[in-house]
């Protein structure tokens, strides 16, 4: 059967009209699309850091013309005195590849989103109420020391600065956007990590190191299996669960060569030749995640004081601690200031507002003083 021209365009015009609300367009971070002339189009172009960085201070715009219509938006406010401004619609660009490479962030907290120094509060249940007995008319005992304390999760101001080589940066033919991002990325991820696990408090958090309600153990000694059986227990015991640990990559490679009485390993590793550590995965049935943001060093407050070098490892409820991010992050560039004036170079501060603290702490337990040798 043939039909007509006519009628072939009408019936195709009709099935695109009918399919037309069923197509959704997935636009992916850092990859340009482009708009030919298909049946479906993406206009919505991505935005790049470096391009923007390189239009706004050197001029050159080669394959950026999203970033300079946000420039010339901007008129007269997008450069300041040996800098230039980087809008949110820019500097947002970091925030996934953030979220990404914090450990922390991987651990399934909750996020709560503020604005600047802004705090979050709610309440800490103290201790539990006693369950009393007695007879017929007897006279019931009240129990008045059940509380709950205000808790509070400030966000603190954090401030990471990357210089970066002038001539790279204006060369439309050299693409460092990953390396800038990354440099820039890595060291706010390592910044979150460290304050949320060994955070001293004052103008950072509280690391869950020195919580005074996270439970706790030091050992000033060698992790054996027992330890980690008795760190669960603890949690346990206060209606918890362990869903996953943090710790030291030495953490790791003494748990790699733990044996039980039959010389068999109590951690095998899967994949790897050998037990090297790096194929630890998991305690107790919980994820294991190491990091360096945890560390090995003389911590304020351990028993062996500055004597010996440890460490530790962080086990607990991750959906119960909180990590307070700001709405925003600021990026500020400038060609005058310290290094980018004498060594001829590019400087970019990030401004971040962070805080994390846990809503219960009983379900977080900490085994510190683990040798760190």
């Amino acid at each position: 059967m043939y039909i007509s021209k006519a009628e072939y365009d009408r019936r195709v015009a009709a099935v695109k009209a009918k399919i037309a609300p069923t197509v959704t367009t997935v636009t992916t971070a850092g990859v340009r699309k482009s708009t030919e002339d298909h049946d479906v189009t993406i206009t919505k172009e991505n935005i790049s850091f470096v391009k923007y960085l390189r239009g706004g201070l050197f001029n050159i715009w080669k394959n950026a013309e999203h970033e300079q219509r946000i420039f010339k938006a901007l008129g007269s406010t997008a450069q300041t005195r040996g800098g230039l401004f980087v809008p949110d619609e820019i500097s947002s660009v970091l925030i996934p590849r953030l979220e990404a490479q914090a450990v922390i962030r991987t651990m399934g907290c909750p996020v709560t989103t503020v604005a600047g120094f802004r705090a979050f509060k709610y309440p800490v249940q103290g201790t539990a109420p006693t369950v009393t007995w007695g007879t017929e008319s007897a006279t019931l005992t009240a129990d008045d020391n059940i509380d709950f304390d205000p808790g509070t999760i400030d966000s603190h101001k954090m401030t990471c600065l990357v210089y970066t080589s002038r001539e790279l940066a204006g060369d439309a033919d050299v693409d460092i956007e990953a390396v800038v991002q990354n440099d820039i990325v890595k060291q706010m991820a390592l910044a979150e990590d460290i304050a949320v696990l060994r955070g001293l408090g004052g103008t950072q958090p509280l690391g869950l190191l020195y919580q005074p309600r996270v439970n706790s153990t030091d050992l000033s000694a060698e992790i054996d299996q027992d330890d980690i059986t008795n760190a669960i227990y603890q949690v346990t015991k206060a209606n918890g669960t362990v869903n996953g640990w943090i710790g030291d990559p030495s953490v790791a490679w003494k748990l790699s060569k733990l044996k039980d009485a039959e010389g068999r390993y109590i951690y095998p590793q899967t994949g790897v030749v050998g037990n090297v550590g790096a194929g630890i995965t998991n305690l107790g049935g919980a994820p294991f995640k190491a990091t360096t943001s945890v560390g090995v060093g003389k911590y304020p407050g351990s028993s062996s004081g500055a004597t010996a070098d440890e460490t530790f490892i962080v086990g607990g409820d991750w959906s119960k601690y909180m990590l307070i991010s700001g709405s925003a992050m600021r990026i500020e560039v400038t060609t005058e200031g310290g290094d980018a004036w004498t060594k001829d170079q590019l400087g970019l501060r990030v401004v971040k507002y962070f805080g994390g603290g846990p809503l219960q702490p009983a379900t977080f337990v900490v085994v510190k003083g683990i040798s760190g040798t």
